[in-house]
């Protein structure tokens, strides 16, 4: 492993049933980059990066984390190894409130002489939240009473109290306004700036041109090609997704937020 390779996967494979989701792919993240990945529905891009975040199990391949070997039995046990996924799906509990979301798993940080101090973890929550540039959501806050994007805040709170050397963001900015995905933009830049990395998985080829340093492409869950900045054309890219020249309308694009303006 060369020094500035931070995270590797070699030869992964995945099925489920008689569908293979991942045949032989290898993808190397570096340090201080944001890495993007992109493919049609279906391409292996999800199966891929939650086989990173421990959400699931491969079936045969070899990973590797700062150098050493990466396996681990749950997300949690990612999260302590410092690898975090922001997944599409909702990943916050109505029944609980905005506090016990973000510190899910690290509440006895907050017992003395065996009592949860809520007051405190409540307390933790909002700093957490103005950290990040949330004002409007409270640690007290009931879960169920918030917004599908104000709960995906919520859940980059918890990540960035995480703070992760690897933060994995699986199409997640299409469910956010132009502040929230101001603050996930910025939250992505302070990733890289302190050494660590991001996976930025997204369908909007404008945006993943426009963020990362890196693209990795996947079609029916196979490797394609590693682009770097110099490389990157969406003509290119689209005929690398669905292998042959398409159109040049066959996606919308509908990305507007730019560097500048979050950066």
């Amino acid at each position: 492993m060369s020094q500035d390779n931070l995270f590797e996967a070699h030869n992964i494979y995945k099925s489920f049933g008689a569908t293979k989701a991942l045949a032989d792919v290898s993808l190397t993240i570096r340090s201080g980059e944001i890495h993007g990945l992109i493919g049609e529905n279906g391409s292996g891009k999800s199966t891929l990066s939650t086989i990173i975040a421990g959400v699931q199990k491969s079936d045969s391949g070899q990973m590797l984390f700062k150098g050493l070997d990466y396996t681990v039995s749950d997300s949690a046990e990612a999260v302590g190894k410092g690898i975090c996924i922001l997944l599409q799906e909702q990943g916050t509990f109505a029944n609980m409130s905005v506090a016990e979301n973000i510190f899910i798993g690290s509440e006895k940080m907050f017992v003395k002489n065996g009592v949860l101090s809520v007051s405190a973890m409540m307390k933790a929550a909002d700093k957490v939240l103005n950290e990040i540039g949330v004002q409007h959501i409270r640690g007290s806050d009931d879960c169920e009473s918030l917004s599908f994007e104000d709960r995906k805040l919520i859940e980059l709170a918890r990540t960035a109290y995480f703070d992760p050397s690897v933060f994995i963001v699986d199409e997640t900015s299409t469910a956010l306004s132009r502040k929230g995905r101001g603050i996930l933009y910025g939250m992505m830049k302070k990733r890289t700036e302190q050494g660590g990395a991001v996976l930025f998985i997204s369908h909007d080829i404008d945006e993943i041109m426009e963020f990362c340093d890196r693209i990795t492409v996947l079609r029916d869950g196979c490797f394609v090609r590693t682009l770097v900045k110099s490389e990157y054309a969406p003509s290119l890219i689209k005929q690398l997704m669905v292998g042959r020249e398409i159109g040049e309308h066959y996606y919308r694009n509908d990305f507007t937020p730019t560097m500048e303006e979050h950066w």
